[in-house]
């Protein structure tokens, strides 16, 4: 597919700039959630919060495995097409 359209350097570096600040804002909001989810839980209290507490990290813990394993396999299918 052939593009007739012509774009001067100006427009590709403002483009560039463009896409380098996304990708910048990007990798910070990864940082921050990745250290939001390594962050220690607060302190609990009394037994049902330290249950609750448990019961929360073991789910997060269990949804991050299975994402990982839907992620690997989809790899997989698309290496092995």
């Amino acid at each position: 597919m052939k593009m007739n359209k012509k774009v001067s350097i100006e427009e590709l570096r403002q483009r560039k700039r463009e896409t380098l600040e996304n990708i910048r804002n990007l990798e910070k909001r990864i940082g921050e959630a990745g250290k939001q989810s390594m962050e220690p839980l607060k302190s609990s209290i009394n037994l049902s919060d330290t249950i609750i507490n448990s019961l929360n990290r073991g789910l997060s813990l269990y949804r991050g495995i299975r994402l990982g394993y839907k992620m690997i396999k989809m790899l997989d299918r698309r290496r092995n097409k």
